[in-house]
C-alpha cells in the first residue's frame, strides 16, 4: 500500500537542514557604555544588553551545536559549510567571555567615580 501523502526524504533533508540553517541567527555583541562618562541609565540599559546577549549566544551555540550533528547525519555537511559553522561557534563562545568582561570593567570604573559614591 503506497501513501499518497509521503514526500521524499531527499526534499526533506533540503528543507529541515535550510529550517536549522535559518534559525541559527549569530547574536550581535551590544555595545559597551564608558563607565568614566556613562550615567547610571545607560549603564542598566547595558546590563540588561549584556544579559540578553548571553542567552541569545546561550541559543545560538546549542543552535550551531544541533545544525552541525543534523548535517553529519543527513550526509549535507560540507567542509565549507563545517568551517562557516566551525567560525561562527568561535566567535560567539569567545564573545562570551569578552562581551561580561568589558562590561564589567565599565561598571567597575563607573561605580569609582567620585558622582557614584
Amino acid at each position: 500500500m503506497k501513501n499518497k501523502s509521503s514526500v521524499p526524504v531527499w526534499f526533506l533533508s533540503m528543507v529541515l537542514s535550510g529550517a536549522a540553517a535559518a534559525a541559527c541567527e549569530k547574536p550581535t555583541a551590544p555595545a559597551i557604555p564608558d563607565g568614566a562618562t556613562a550615567d547610571e541609565d545607560a549603564m542598566i540599559d547595558a546590563q540588561h544588553a549584556v544579559k540578553d546577549y548571553m542567552a541569545k549566544a546561550d541559543q545560538y551555540l546549542d543552535c550551531v551545536v544541533n545544525e552541525n550533528k543534523a548535517a553529519q547525519a543527513d550526509g549535507t555537511d560540507t567542509p565549507e559549510s563545517k568551517q562557516a559553522r566551525s567560525s561562527g561557534y568561535e566567535e560567539v563562545f569567545k564573545a562570551r567571555e569578552t562581551v561580561p568582561g568589558s562590561f564589567n570593567g565599565e561598571l567597575r570604573k563607573f561605580k569609582a567615580r567620585p558622582d557614584q559614591q
